[in-house]
């Protein structure tokens, strides 16, 4: 398969369908009116339990029911079927079997209806029927805008218009943490347990066998949600790993998104649910994943809606030392004594902190016996002090309630530390009644635990994900001395051996491979390395059913110390992703600490090395090589294998990485129309330096035909600002840049770029261009843009459109050469272009 301009174009850069239903998700959580087809009176039925629970939740929206053969059920008039229906309407409830739930689907598209839950159980079950069913269901919603929740759902809710689409569930109380579900049952525990510890939410959904809405489209449905301030999620299988991680990593930077998950052990599984569809991933590569986009996973359910509580009312620590204070002595060095034993590093105050606290107190010198028998006033001082501290991370406030004599004050005291900068939790001892004071916590935004252990795990949490948060945008792409001649040649070289029939390469063109990519070995490199001062590890790259190519680093000796301690990670990486990936591992560690270095350079540059390799040639199935370091900085390849996919594998059945590497070959030279010669590639991370070059050069008549307003230059060069543009999920946006290269110095700058942007829930894609004013009129907006509709049609996509205002003629001009329909929006003062794709 080749680009259009010349590249051999690798599975493992093609995109994924990740609008692949263009219709919203607005008829399922929002809809205006409602049906419920299949409902009856027959008592403890789903049709009985869902429309009495759908009656009784006062939807501020109308109900009709269809019911053959019925003139009314519970009171409410029954019609014959869809079109006998008085008016449109956005939402159907369908109570079905598995073989009539595809007729019931297509009078449901063939009547525009947007949004559909099916309460049809039986599709996870083995047999021909269900899977025709399946089959047919897919082929009636190929190319309509229904969009079907289910089959197998527990329905959905939104308490913010009393929408209660469940058999028999209670309604949650209003609240901003939406809950998405897969287990029907658990999803009912979970509710309940929201009840009992009045947790509110912002919506529910039950996913169930997912034939049409998956993860990624709820996730990217409820990160534009404004009522949606956390969303929290029990999945036990993933589906589209690529379209769930794309999802979440847009969504994450800005909403926490929480997820327990359900058999992380295929023993688990076969021991409690012999029947169960539950998918076991490999623990380790599960965590590499949710790791790598902010996605934060807790063990307990407790834990779950914990975390997601202190997340959505307080600030994400900046670092891993957190700080207990209590009002008395024994019980806070108790549970200081617990957290060391746990993960959470304590925290030391420092000597000006111990000064503050000694003139605060002075017949007391230890932090953890702040207050003893008495008010508030100091107590919360102490805190203020503490919080200042820039030894500490973040606070527990253990309180025993009955040391305080006044509690009510206390309580009202709490307040004053909402808007503080580091994150505080509040642990309460004792039996005392503290209603009083933890309502007032509650309206200071300051999470309460029923324990100093729990406090401090939901702390761990936090700071594991602001941990992770830090590296989001830390966009993994290939190298910038990409080399197609050397991807050509391994390509070559696994091709002769599939023409052979061989599923493994010889040792002899493994070492090749790794030559090429700029590994040294031992026949091939200069470095020569003492075996006394030497280390040997093992780097390996194999095939997950869920994530595709997955690296792993480990020592190749095992010991005490190192023995199951292996690094995993998604490729593909750069060198600060290759960096956290080692110090996952203590023989990373230990390695370090001999050489007496922060980091290993080569060994982190052969990391990335090797997933060029894998995200560049999806043939090979498992490569592997053996690593001989040394403590100065020195590596070799001293050993390998490679083995490739079968000949019954189909190309477009190649397993592809999780997160979709730098599009190389949408990489080329133009020449402008006065000769010179500029490379066309798409952004990447580290180009934000050059872009901040590029906005310094631009004058306030181009940034205001751009923005259609003045922007600052202070604002648009911001790290918040650039990083919208240079630090890309390439599933979902395409910039490409002008690169201009200084004959003389080799240093280059950026003159131009243009975005692509895909706009959910449909199908199209928006086209926007700024070009420095030196270089305009040279050809370069008209080249971009032609090369975007290409990237276009490349993904798929249905449309484009762009705007621009009415004195920006040259770029209206554009718009229309290339074929776009051009028409004047005189009251915006805008010209508005499209062009259709199909």
């Amino acid at each position: 398969m080749s680009s259009a301009y010349g590249f051999q174009k690798d599975l493992s850069d093609s995109p994924i369908p990740s609008f692949r239903n263009v219709g919203s998700l607005d008829a399922i959580f929002n809809p205006r009116a409602v049906v419920i087809v299949g409902a009856n009176e027959q008592s403890e039925t789903t049709g009985q339990q869902t429309l009495s629970t759908l009656l009784s939740s006062e939807f501020r929206g109308s109900i009709f029911v269809v019911q053959p053969g019925k003139s009314s059920v519970f009171g409410k008039p029954a019609y014959q079927n869809l079109s006998s229906l008085p008016t449109k309407v956005d939402l159907a409830v369908a109570i079905t079997s598995p073989e009539a739930a595809p007729e019931i689907l297509a009078q449901c598209v063939e009547h525009n209806i947007d949004g559909v839950i099916l309460f049809s159980n039986g599709f996870g079950a083995n047999g021909k029927n269900r899977s025709r069913a399946a089959g047919q269901m897919h082929s009636v919603l190929k190319g309509s805008r229904t969009r079907v929740m289910g089959p197998n759902s527990l329905g959905v809710m939104n308490p913010s218009i009393s929408l209660n689409a469940t058999p028999g569930l209670r309604m949650p109380i209003g609240g901003t943490v939406t809950f998405l579900c897969e287990s029907a049952m658990l999803g009912r525990v979970v509710l309940d347990w929201g009840l009992k510890h009045i947790v509110g939410f912002s919506a529910f959904a039950s996913l169930g066998t997912m034939l049409d809405v998956s993860w990624a489209n709820l996730i990217d449905y409820f990160g534009r949600d404004p009522n949606t301030r956390t969303i929290v999620i029990q999945l036990s299988s993933i589906g589209d790993a690529r379209s769930f991680i794309s999802a979440a990593r847009e969504v994450s930077l800005n909403k926490p998104i929480i997820v327990i998950k359900v058999g992380r052990d295929q023993a688990s599984i076969r021991a409690v649910s012999w029947r169960s569809r539950t998918v076991a991933s490999d623990e380790a590569v599960l965590t590499a994943a949710f790791n790598r986009v902010g996605v934060l996973q807790v063990d307990t359910l407790e834990d779950l809606f914990y975390a997601a509580d202190a997340l959505s009312k307080q600030p994400r620590p900046q670092g891993p030392r957190l700080m207990v204070l209590s009002n008395a002595d024994g019980p806070g060095v108790l549970a200081a004594d617990s957290l060391v034993r746990s993960r959470v590093e304590l925290a030391e105050p420092s000597n000006e902190t111990r000064e503050q606290l000694a003139r605060l107190l002075p017949e007391q010198n230890r932090l953890d016996d702040v207050m003893g028998d008495g008010g508030g006033e100091c107590f919360v001082q102490a805190v203020e002090i503490a919080a200042r501290d820039p030894n500490c991370d973040g606070l527990l406030l253990l309180m025993v309630q009955w040391a305080f004599s006044d509690r009510q004050v206390m309580a009202e005291l709490l307040i004053k530390l909402q808007n503080t900068s580091k994150p505080i939790l509040i642990s309460y001892m004792g039996s005392a009644d503290t209603a009083a004071a933890q309502e007032a916590v509650v309206r200071a935004c300051i999470p309460t635990f029923s324990s100093p252990e729990a406090a401090a795990r939901v702390f761990h949490y936090m700071w594991r994900y602001s941990y992770d948060l830090q590296a989001l945008y830390e966009t993994p792409m290939l190298q910038a001395d990409g080399d197609p001649a050397r991807q050509e040649f391994v390509h070559n070289l696994i091709h002769i051996a599939r023409k052979a029939e061989r599923t493994s390469l010889t040792p002899a063109e493994s070492e090749q491979i790794l030559v090429k990519y700029g590994i040294s070995t031992r026949r091939h490199g200069t470095v020569q390395l003492a075996g006394e001062t030497s280390h040997r590890a093992k780097l390996r790259s194999r095939i997950d059913s869920q994530f595709g190519p997955v690296l792993m680093f480990g020592s190749a000796v095992r010991g005490p110390d190192v023995y199951g301690d292996l690094a995993i990670a998604l490729p593909p990486l750069n060198a600060t992703l290759a960096r956290r990936m080692l110090a996952q591992s203590k023989f990373y560690d230990a390695l370090l600490k001999e050489s007496g270095s922060m980091s290993h350079p080569a060994l982190e540059q052969v990391l990335v090395r090797f997933s060029q390799i894998v995200t560049e040639h999806p043939w090979i199935k498992d490569i592997e090589i053996d690593l001989l370091l040394a403590s100065e900085g020195d590596v070799l390849g001293v050993g390998g294998r490679c083995e490739l996919h079968g000949s019954r594998m189909k190309e477009d059945e190649l397993p592809r990485p999780a997160i979709r590497p730098y599009p190389v070959h949408y990489v080329s030279s133009w020449t402008m129309k006065n000769g010179q010669s500029v490379t066309i590639r798409p952004i990447r991370a580290e180009d934000e330096p050059l872009m901040v070059k590029f906005h310094e050069g631009l004058s306030d008549e181009t940034v205001y035909l751009r923005y259609f307003q003045k922007v600052k230059l202070s604002h648009r060069t911001t790290h918040q600002e650039l990083s919208r543009v240079c630090f890309l999920d390439y599933d979902r946006e395409m910039a490409l840049l002008a690169e201009l290269r200084d004959p003389h110095t080799g240093a280059c700058r950026i003159i131009a770029i243009a975005s692509l942007y895909k706009l959910p829930p449909k199908n199209d894609g928006e086209v926007a261009v700024l070009i420095s004013d030196d270089y305009q009129g040279r050809g370069l907006g008209r080249e971009l843009v032609r090369r975007l509709v290409v990237i276009a049609r490349d993904e798929g996509l249905s449309r484009l459109v762009a705007s621009t205002m009415i004195e920006n003629t040259s770029m209206s001009a554009v718009f229309q050469k290339l074929g776009f329909q051009v028409s004047i929006d005189s009251e915006e003062q805008l010209i508005n272009a499209t062009l259709m794709l199909g």
